[in-house]
């Protein structure tokens, strides 16, 4: 469970790579001056790790232990699991939030989805022995293609099971689906022109969802029963992650650069039936030393005809035709300047 590595340095050791120098673990070297374990828990507990507070990492990194967790219940006295959880590696302000386990109410419902119920969650702040402990593999890593049969452990039938839950989640979804991200993420990596490309979905049936408006297993129902799914490249396409969706073809305008679309685009391929995702032709990176050129970018597609070619590749019944260019022109340099200015209201 570390996450700090450089409070540990004698476990680790470095080698040069293409990047630079790389810090591994140096196996031959156990931790010696850990501390020792101020308690020790002779209840059966299963591990988990650090719960992440971005919702696409959680998804990807945190709950990739989970889908034991079901199966694993029947092995503790009266199905009482504790869930082990480590604080992670993050920002003070939510450090402290961690300490008396204030978590988020989609973290919550991300480990219901498990079936872990609130008061099993045990918040480990110091050294702490158990006696017998689960600790599952990995099912997925962030970038990485899970072995099918992990795949499948992790897919359908998903962490939802059927019954009136599902079936009341699933009432109203459609098969068309335009992912709609809220305009408060207009900073955090926004493509210009994009509000034209969603009323051309919508034109054509699709419906648009936000999913933050509804409970996280409706999110999962809706796309579950989804035949095709678009939008803007981000971390609610990570739901598919929880869903599983076999059949449904996924199409993504992208917002980041080569190595995050290749880490995205492969965490998410297994899940789903089919995964196209457009890069970016350039992007408009902000001057602001304080915040990351990464994150804080204005995805640019400007090249229309290769955009054109990408929708229907992704959904031949879209009419490219009936696409309004003149109306995205304009949008791409409303949304420029609006990017220059730095005003992030709607």
């Amino acid at each position: 469970g570390i996450r700090r590595f450089a409070s540990m340095p004698a476990y680790f050791s470095e080698r040069s790579c293409r990047q630079g120098r790389k810090r591994t673990m140096n196996r031959r070297h156990p931790p010696v001056h850990a501390a020792e374990p101020t308690e020790v828990c002779e209840d059966l507990a299963y591990y988990l790790g650090p719960l992440h507070r971005h919702f696409g990492h959680a998804v990807v990194e945190s709950s990739t232990r989970l889908w034991f967790y079901p199966q694993a219940r029947c092995l503790a006295a009266q199905g009482r699991l504790p869930l082990v959880v480590m604080p992670p590696a993050d920002t003070p302000e939510h450090l402290r939030r961690f300490e008396v386990g204030d978590l988020a109410d989609w973290q919550r419902a991300l480990l219901e989805l498990y079936g872990v119920a609130p008061e099993a969650v045990r918040f480990v702040r110091a050294p702490v022995r158990y006696r017998r402990l689960i600790v599952p593999a990995q099912a997925w890593l962030w970038g990485g293609r899970p072995a099918r049969r992990a795949a499948a452990a992790s897919s359908p039938p998903s962490p939802l099971r059927s019954g009136d839950e599902l079936q009341d989640a699933r009432r109203g979804a459609t098969g068309r689906i335009y992912l709609v991200r809220g305009p408060e993420l207009f900073w955090r990596g926004a493509v210009a022109g994009e509000q034209v490309v969603r009323e051309f979905f919508r034109a054509h049936g699709y419906l648009l969802f936000d999913p933050l408006s509804v409970p996280l297993a409706r999110q999962v129902a809706v796309l579950q029963r989804a035949s095709h799914v678009f939008g803007v490249q981000g971390s609610g396409f990570h739901l598919f992650n929880l869903a599983g969706n076999t059949t449904v073809s996924v199409g993504c305008l992208g917002r980041l650069g080569a190595k995050a679309s290749r880490s995205f685009s492969g965490s998410l391929e297994p899940f789903v039936g089919r995964f196209l995702l457009q890069s970016p032709d350039s992007a408009d990176a902000s001057q602001d030393p304080s915040r990351s050129a990464t994150k804080y970018r204005l995805a640019l597609h400007l090249d229309v005809s290769r955009l054109l070619s990408f929708l229907t590749t992704f959904d031949p019944d879209l009419r490219v035709e009936r696409f309004d260019q003149r109306a995205y022109a304009l949008a791409i340099a409303a949304d420029r300047e609006r990017y220059r200015r730095g005003d992030d209201s709607p």
